[in-house]
Formats: C-alpha cells, structure tokens, sequence
C-alpha cells in the first residue's frame, strides 16, 4: 500500500467520524432546541399557526448550526481537498519534475477556500448550507402540523433526517455521500491530470488496488499500465458506477471508486 493509498483511506475514515459527530450534534440541535418548543395538545401537534411558524425557523436553525459546527467541518474538508493536491504535486516531484506550488494554486479558488473563510457562494459554502435537507425537514414539519401528528410519531419521522440508525443511513449521511465523498478522488485525479498533460507525461498505472466490490472495470484495469490516448477511449464506454458526463481521468472508476493513476513517461515502462 502506498502513502496515497494510507491517505485516501485515512481520510475516508476521518471523513465518517466527523459525519458521525454531526449527526449527533444536529440531533441535539433540533430535538432539544426546535422540537421541544411546538404547540401540542394531548401529546397531539397543533394544527395552528404558531406551528407552522415553526417552519419558517429552520432556515435559521441551519444557519445557527453553519456557524457553530458545520464551519469548523468545511474548513477541515477543504484543507482535505487541498491537501489531495498536495499529494499530485508531491509524486510529480518524486519523479524528478519541479513543479511549482503555483500549479496548483487555483485549488483554493475552485474549492472556495481563503485563509479560514469560506467564500460565499463557492462549493464548500453550498455543501455547507445543505439546500436539500433544509426542504426535507421543512416538508416533514408541514406535513406533520397539518396531520396534527402525534409527537412521538413526529419526533420518530425526523429522527433519520439527522441519525443513522445500523445499516439505515441518516439523510444527512446520505448528503455527504452523494456531495463531499467524491470530491476527494476527484481533486486528486483532476490535480494529477492536469500536471502529466503539463509536464509531458503520457502513461499511466491504474493504482490502488481492489476491494470485495470492486466493479469489473477496475478488476480489469487495476496495476495495469496503458497510454493517455488510449485511455481516452474509454469515455465511449460504459460500466457499473460511471459517472455520467466525468472524464474518466477525474472519475477512474467512477461512483466511490479509490483508485488514482499513477503517470509515467512511454520510455520510462
């Protein structure tokens, strides 16, 4: 296993453990400081308006929880992406290039990181607001003052919003699922592709081994070298996981995929 490989896994892992304790803490934000102040009649929710007020104090909730623990979470995840970029740089100088820390330096821009502020509007800021749980949980609410639910049944309803419970994966943890896990391969590819293209690389290893659901595509592929124009043709193809309209030179093998590719000069194999 390569240091690239111990960095992609400790990451992932770092990655879940801080999904994790967020979940706990947006429980502990919206139980103990949102549920708990709804009009209820005989353990009932009220059809009434003070109720359905309570919708239009989620976006400030969310807002409450950007500020108190989902800014320190970005900061980490985009100091992640930059150093995936890092790693790029780093291998291209172990095979005797002087790259310049100025190859790399539009990461920041791209990620919407400065400094430790996240600049409004950029990608870790959208992650960061959580547009799609916002209306999941707006929708449950509405849905649950106009049936007059019962608490219970209310609180048990919201609960998978924010916990994973087993196997069943909280919304949240599907959020970050579906928009941070990727970036983190995707950075790294991207990053390295962009410097083989720059400083005359035109080979590749498909790097990082194979898992117990590791898709034929990999299988096939995994510590074989081939060329970047051959490569190319790949994106005319179709397999398990691809992701849609993503050069394979960022994706690899696609959705969760771990593999990277490892560039090397024709004479060099």
């Amino acid at each position: 296993m390569t240091d690239t490989d111990k960095w992609i896994q400790s990451t992932y892992k770092e990655l879940d453990k801080r999904i994790a304790e967020q979940e706990d803490e947006f429980l502990d934000l919206f139980l103990n400081d949102y549920l708990s102040d709804f009009y209820v009649e005989d353990t009932t929710l009220k059809n009434s308006s003070g109720n359905y007020d309570k919708v239009n104090q989620i976006n400030n909730k969310f807002d409450e929880a950007f500020e108190t623990f989902i800014f320190a979470f970005l900061l980490w995840y985009g100091g992640k992406l930059l150093e995936a970029g890092k790693i790029s740089l780093d291998y291209f100088n172990s095979r005797g290039i002087a790259t310049n820390v100025n190859d790399i330096s539009y990461l920041r821009k791209a990620i919407g990181i400065e400094g430790k502020k996240i600049i409004k509007g950029s990608f870790l800021w959208n992650l960061g607001k959580m547009g799609e749980l916002r209306q999941r949980l707006q929708e449950k609410v509405i849905q649950a003052v106009s049936a007059s639910q019962k608490l219970n049944v209310f609180i048990r309803n919201v609960k998978p919003i924010f916990k994973t419970k087993g196997k069943d994966k909280s919304s949240l943890a599907k959020y970050y699922l579906k928009y941070a896990y990727q970036p983190v391969m995707s950075t790294l590819n991207s990053v390295s592709y962009k410097l083989a293209l720059k400083y005359g690389f035109d080979s590749f290893v498909y790097a990082g081994g194979l898992v117990e659901k590791s898709r034929q595509f990999c299988i096939d592929r995994n510590e074989n070298e081939y060329t970047i124009s051959d490569a190319k043709k790949w994106n005319d193809l179709e397999w398990n996981g691809k992701i849609q309209g993503v050069d394979f030179f960022v994706q690899c093998g696609g959705y969760k995929c771990l593999h990277h590719l490892e560039y090397t000069k024709s004479e060099e194999l």
